[in-house]
């Protein structure tokens, strides 16, 4: 089994980050798991920026996307036992057998070439509507994953998808991937 799992962003400035995560994952059934780490404080600080002194919208969107690059190395200092996965060649050879935790640098699988030669990463909007969510969407159907599970710091309502991305839970981007995902889940990280 393949699990996709995104990790929310603002979750990193969790000093038990790493036990919380060792705990959730040793409850979960055995599988491959796909870690992607969101943009947290980085693409909050843009984010702001952006709301006061606009950008170019795409171009802000690369920005955002580069800065994952950042939380991945964040991510890698925390969980250093988790294999990383930092190209789309070592992700396109990773077996589906096995029951490891990888670490995956978004760049593996959502970059400016991977974009324009891919029509579902390509449709894609390059703007605030497309996060961290809807690219763990796009790596759980790249990767043909038998889950996707999105971990939250916020508490999360019973809603529909589409409520979901109207209250800000998940980005707007996410509810056109999310019927494409075999399985998915959103889950607050416990404490």
């Amino acid at each position: 089994m393949r699990r996709v799992v995104k990790v929310g962003g603002s979750l990193l400035s969790r000093v038990d980050l790493n036990a919380a995560m060792s705990s959730w994952l040793d409850h979960q059934s055995p599988a491959q798991n796909l870690v992607v780490v969101g943009g947290g404080e980085r693409v909050d600080a843009v984010r702001q920026r952006d709301r006061v002194s606009p950008g170019e919208t795409e171009s802000v969107h690369w920005e955002c996307i580069a800065l994952l690059g950042k939380t991945f190395e964040q991510a890698s200092v925390i969980f250093p036992n988790w294999k990383r996965i930092q190209t789309d060649t070592q992700l396109s050879s990773l077996s589906t057998q096995g029951v490891a935790t990888h670490l995956v640098a978004v760049d593996a699988f959502y970059n400016r070439s991977i974009a324009a030669l891919s029509p579902l990463a390509n449709s894609l909007p390059r703007d605030w509507t497309t996060t961290s969510d809807a690219l763990a969407a796009l790596l759980a159907i790249a990767s043909n994953a038998d889950e996707l599970v999105i971990l939250k710091s916020c508490s999360i309502p019973r809603a529909n998808v589409h409520e979901l991305a109207d209250l800000g839970i998940v980005d707007s981007a996410f509810p056109t991937l999310a019927s494409r995902v075999k399985r998915w889940r959103l889950e607050t990280l416990a404490l």
